[in-house]
């Protein structure tokens, strides 16, 4: 989590200082409790959703819930980086959440042997999706007026360093 708060907070400040920030003055964090993973709602003045990771399996329902009851729908949905403790909730958030847009960090899925890889499935969810984009340093997206960057990682092909170490 605090990989995530280092990135996520510096963006916003900088943010918050070309914009004014009067104008980020709207925007709300959501830490939500994912037990042993993460999740972030990001709220935007308009009240337009971002979703940061969606927890694990287990805690994946009560994550969507929450977006529900205080969001209704994402714009974008973002996994960090494909390990099941960020990625988990996937099988609940696409499922039960109008969600516009769905992104990782594009690196490869750690293929376990046999048709029962949650890796799999997570590709068959979320890769193969229409809505899906990787997404790497320089990638820029919005929500509602405010401007998203993506600051690491670097394009695949530059890639070596591991899932953590690659995380959005």
């Amino acid at each position: 989590m605090k990989r995530i708060l280092l990135w996520i907070v510096p963006v916003l400040l900088f943010w918050g200082a070309e914009q004014g920030f009067a104008a980020a003055a709207g925007m709300s964090l959501h830490f939500i409790d994912a037990g042993e993973g993460e999740s972030i709602l990001i709220l935007a003045p308009d009240g337009r959703a971002a979703l940061v990771d969606a927890g694990n399996p287990v805690t994946g329902y009560k994550v969507a819930e929450y977006v529900r009851e205080t969001a209704g729908k994402i714009e974008h949905m973002i996994f960090t980086h494909p390990h099941f403790d960020h990625i988990g909730g996937a099988f609940f958030t696409l499922q039960m959440l109008h969600v516009a847009s769905v992104h990782d960090n594009g690196s490869e899925l750690p293929h376990l042997a046999g048709e029962n890889s949650v890796y799999r499935w997570y590709e068959e969810l979320v890769r193969k999706d229409k809505r899906y984009r990787p997404l790497a340093a320089g990638d820029r997206f919005s929500l509602g007026e405010v401007e998203m960057r993506v600051l690491w990682p670097h394009p695949p092909r530059q890639r070596r360093m591991g899932a953590n170490a690659e995380s959005l």
